[in-house]
């Protein structure tokens, strides 16, 4: 007690010599203000100048900062200067700049955690307003300096475990636009710059980036599904130098063509669902086809892949789906295989019919002569019916050859036929 009064005696002199001097630091009023700085504080304490504090400090009520009438626990007006780091909702030591719910991490200048009972991590949004026309405005936006030797990312997004979940959906990134100007509405925008490979857009399925070849707007590493109509130019490598095991094609080509069964159908709608686990209360219905594009409205002509499938299995494809799909790319050589084939028949069958034709025409111009010339040695009225019916076979045969040629005609205009129907798909 006897200390205490002295520590109080000490500040009252203090003060008392600071008043009488005429420059009081500390001034002490009536109303039990204190001020610092000043010889009338408004407040309980009022401090005029700069401030330092070493330890900890407890403020009961609001705290303001260039404002005298705080409504929240630290009202700041005006601009603030922070030399360290700040945590938000958590009582570890930050180890980001800024750390939100979390201690953060020191790679991150703001780290944000949320909370299990949150939807929303970090929201921005840009209000509308009047801006020039044709001005970029952007809620979020990242830049990340081009730098040798890195993984340059503006802005990143991942949604994913390495524990396959039952329930849920995971979006990486979700890019959704509509309304605006007609024709101008991208719900993701990927563009290629600069004069260096690459791509605008980039897909693949467990791979991540590999180097690219060219420059593309597109690329993806595995397959890719189009439910609509795809309206591409395309083309297949048929490099040389890509292909091993070459090997021409024999001559049963058109035999097997032949047992192709080209139909003309429609698409029907298929529904592919996901396996429904419990407690996911979703049950997605997932249509093999959009009903609304051409490619399922209109007539096709092509071929039952089952069918297809016990003549050339390796033109046939099944899907994670069970589904099964045809290569009619692959069709086109066997098709020009088989009109070789055909065209060497006929080409064989009218060689032959040639020759049957130069014979009957050497028959009948030697007719009279051969007669006379049997009637010197042997009885011609028993020759001449024999070289008679000679002549009516060497002319059934013929015959025949030219109704062969006729159906050998009749053929490849089906296999015409075929093609242009396979061709049309």
């Amino acid at each position: 007690m006897k200390k205490l009064i002295k520590k109080v005696a000490v500040i009252c002199a203090s003060v008392a010599m600071s008043a009488n001097a005429g420059f009081a630091q500390i001034e002490i009023i009536s109303n039990n203000s204190v001020g610092i700085g000043t010889t009338t504080p408004a407040h309980k304490l009022h401090v005029v100048g700069n401030n330092y504090v070493t330890g900890n400090s407890y403020v009961g009520g609001n705290f303001g900062v260039g404002t005298t009438a705080p409504s929240q626990k630290l009202h700041i007006v005006g601009n603030s200067y922070f030399n360290g780091k700040i945590g938000i909702s958590t009582t570890l030591t930050p180890l980001s700049p800024l750390s939100i719910n979390s201690a953060g991490n020191a790679a991150h200048q703001i780290s944000v955690v949320t909370t299990s009972s949150s939807t929303e991590g970090v929201y921005a949004f840009r209000a509308g307003g009047s801006i020039s026309v044709g001005v970029w405005v952007n809620a979020v936006r990242g830049n990340s300096e081009v730098t040798a030797g890195n993984h340059n990312v503006g802005v990143r997004g991942d949604a994913y475990m390495a524990t396959a979940q039952g329930t849920g959906r995971a979006f990486g990134v979700l890019g959704r636009a509509g309304n605006s100007s007609n024709g101008f509405n991208y719900g993701t925008l990927g563009i290629l710059e600069g004069t260096q490979k690459g791509t605008g857009i980039y897909g693949s399925v467990g791979v991540w980036p590999v180097g690219i070849s060219g420059q593309y707007a597109g690329y993806f590493e595995g397959d890719v599904h189009v439910t609509g109509t795809l309206s591409a130019t395309s083309t297949n490598f048929s490099d040389k130098r890509l292909k091993k095991n070459i090997v021409l094609l024999d001559n049963s080509a058109l035999n097997k063509v032949l047992q192709m069964n080209p139909v003309e159908y429609n698409y029907t709608q298929t529904i592919l669902r996901t396996a429904t686990h419990e407690g996911d209360t979703l049950t997605p219905e997932i249509k093999m086809f959009d009903e609304k594009a051409q490619m399922f409205q209109k007539k096709h002509y092509g071929l039952i892949a089952q069918e297809l499938e016990q003549l050339y299995p390796d033109l046939v494809y099944t899907n994670s789906n069970g589904y099964l799909s045809v290569n009619y790319i692959d069709i086109i050589p066997l098709l020009i295989q088989s009109i070789k084939e055909q065209n060497n028949n006929i080409e064989m069958l009218q060689k032959e019919v040639k020759s049957l034709q130069t014979t009957n025409k050497m028959l009948k111009s030697n007719e009279i002569t051969t007669t006379q010339d049997i009637s010197d040695t042997q009885n011609s009225e028993t020759l001449i019916p024999i070289i008679v019916e000679a002549l009516k076979e060497q002319r059934l045969e013929v015959e025949k050859k030219q109704a062969q040629i006729d159906k050998l005609q009749e053929m490849i205009q089906t296999l015409n036929a075929k093609f242009e129907k396979i061709e049309q798909k």
